[in-house]
C-alpha cells in the first residue's frame, strides 16, 4: 500500500490582489507569528471583533473606517503614480476605489453573519470570495486597463516593501532622496530578505509544531495549543532578531551597488532602530509569558534544521479543482525535490514536492497566468506541510494533504488542492 499524507497544513499566499484590509496590529511589522493548527480565525465573540463590528452600525462609524483605509492607502501608495505612469486624476480615482473596496471587505468580514455549516460548506465560502475578487478586478481593469492592471497587481506583492522604502526615503535629506530606480531596487532587496526569513521560519516551525515529531497526532487542549503558539512565536522572533545583524549587513552590502554612502548610513540607523523595536517587543512578550525579560544570547534549543531529503524517486498524485470546474488529475514520478509543471483550466501550475527522511513533506505550489505580453506571470503561491502515514494502512488514498485558497489574477480563482506522496 502507498504512503498517504496523514496531516497537512495548507499555507496560501495571494500575489496579485488589492491591498488587504488593515487589521489590529499585535506584532511589530518585522516579527514572525506562529499559530498551532493550520488555520487561525478571529472569533466573533472576541472584544476586538465586537468593537470593529460596532463601527459599521452607523454611517458615521463606517465613514471613519473608510477614512482610515484611505489614509493607509495614501501612505502605502505614495509612488504609485510614478511606478504605473498614471496622471494625478487617475491616481486619485484609484485611491478612492481602493478605499471603497477595502471598507467593503472589512464590512463583509465584521458584519456579515458567519456561514451556517449545514447550508454553506467551506468550499462554497471560498468560491464566494473568488467571485468577490473577480468583481474587484473588473473595477480595477475598467479604471487602469489590462496592462496597468497587471503592473498594479505586481505592485501589490511589494506594497509592504515599498512602505519600508518610503519610510527610509522620508529620513533622507533633500539632496539624498531616492530616485525611482533606487526605490525599485531596494524594494526588491527587501522582498528577497523577507522571503529568506520566511523560508527559515518554515524550517523552524517543523521542530515545534505538534504536526511533527513524536507528539504528532496526539490531541492537545486549547490551553496547551495557545501556550505552544505563544512560545513558538517568541522563540521564532528571538531567532529572527539574532539573525538580523548578519542579514541587515548583507542587505547593505548589496544595496551599496546603487545607494550612496550617505544613504547607506541612514539605512544602517533605520535597521538598528528596527532591531531595537523587535528586541523590546520580545522582552515584553517574554514577561507576558512568565519568562525572564532577558533574551538568551543563544537559542535555548538548537534551531530546527531540515533533515536530508529521502534519496531516490517519489510519486506525486495531484487533484486540482479551480472555481468548481472539472478536476484536473496529475501524476508524476521523478527525483525527490525536483519541480514539475502542468496546466489546469487556463493556469500553469508548478509544484515542488519534498519528502524528508523523517517522513515529513513540504509541497510548494506556484500558480501562473498568461500575461498581456505573451509570457506568464506569478499570481499566487500555496503550500502544504505535514507527515506521511505509516501507521494506518487502512486509510484510503487521497484523504490527506488537502486544502483551499483564493488567488487573484485576471479574475478570482477558488483553488481546491489535494496531494499524495509516496517513495518509489
Amino acid at each position: 500500500a502507498g504512503l498517504t499524507i496523514l496531516s497537512g497544513a495548507t499555507l496560501g499566499v495571494t500575489h496579485a490582489q488589492t491591498q488587504p484590509p488593515a487589521t489590529v496590529a499585535t506584532y511589530p511589522s518585522n516579527s514572525v507569528q506562529f499559530h498551532s493548527g493550520s488555520n487561525v480565525f478571529q472569533t466573533s465573540g472576541s472584544p476586538v471583533f465586537r468593537q470593529q463590528a460596532e463601527r459599521f452600525k452607523t454611517p458615521e462609524g463606517r465613514a471613519a473606517v473608510r477614512a482610515e483605509q484611505r489614509e493607509q492607502i495614501l501612505e502605502s501608495h505614495q509612488d504609485i503614480g510614478e511606478l504605473l505612469e498614471l496622471d494625478a486624476a487617475t491616481v486619485s480615482k484609484l485611491v478612492e476605489l481602493l478605499a471603497d473596496l477595502q471598507t467593503k471587505d472589512l464590512e463583509q468580514f465584521y458584519v456579515s453573519p458567519p456561514p451556517e455549516p449545514a447550508r454553506t460548506s467551506a468550499w462554497e465560502a471560498i468560491h464566494a470570495r473568488a467571485e468577490r475578487e473577480t468583481a474587484k478586478v473588473k473595477k480595477l481593469r475598467d479604471l487602469l486597463g489590462q496592462e496597468k492592471l497587471e503592473r498594479y497587481q505586481a505592485f501589490t506583492t511589494q506594497v509592504n516593501n515599498y512602505r519600508q522604502v518610503a519610510t527610509f526615503d522620508a529620513q533622507l535629506d533633500s539632496p539624498h532622496k531616492l530616485n525611482l530606480e533606487q526605490k525599485q531596487q531596494l524594494a526588491e532587496l527587501y522582498r528577497e530578505q523577507i522571503r529568506s526569513e520566511i523560508d527559515r521560519s518554515r524550517l523552524s516551525v517543523r521542530g515545534r509544531s505538534p504536526m511533527f515529531g513524536p507528539m504528532q497526532g496526539q490531541l492537545r487542549s486549547h490551553e496547551e495549543l495557545q501556550r505552544q503558539s505563544q512560545l513558538m512565536t517568541i522563540t521564532a522572533n528571538e531567532e529572527s532578531w539574532r539573525r538580523m545583524p548578519k542579514s541587515d549587513e548583507q542587505l547593505r552590502q548589496r544595496a551599496s551597488a546603487f545607494l550612496t554612502p550617505a544613504q547607506l548610513d541612514v539605512l544602517a540607523r533605520m535597521q538598528a532602530d528596527k532591531a531595537s523595536r523587535l528586541q523590546q517587543w520580545i522582552e515584553n512578550a517574554r514577561i507576558q509569558a512568565g519568562l525572564s525579560q532577558e533574551i538568551p544570547a543563544e537559542a535555548e534549543e538548537k534551531q530546527s534544521e531540515a533533515p536530508p531529503l529521502l534519496d531516490g524517486s517519489i510519486k506525486l498524485a495531484v487533484k486540482l479543482t479551480i472555481n468548481g470546474g472539472e478536476a484536473t488529475h496529475f501524476t508524476h514520478t521523478g527525483r525527490n525535490g525536483e519541480a514539475v509543471t502542468f496546466r489546469a483550466q487556463g493556469l500553469i501550475v508548478e509544484m515542488q514536492p519534498k519528502l524528508f527522511v523523517d517522513d515529513a513533506f513540504d509541497v510548494r505550489v506556484s500558480y501562473f497566468e498568461p500575461n498581456s505580453s505573451g509570457g506568464r506571470r506569478l499570481i499566487g503561491e500555496s503550500g502544504q506541510m505535514g507527515v506521511i502515514n505509516r501507521t494506518s494502512p487502512g486509510m484510503p488514498p487521497g484523504t490527506g494533504g488537502s486544502g483551499g485558497t483564493v488567488i487573484t489574477g485576471n479574475k478570482g480563482y477558488a483553488v481546491e488542492l489535494s496531494t499524495q506522496l509516496e517513495p518509489v
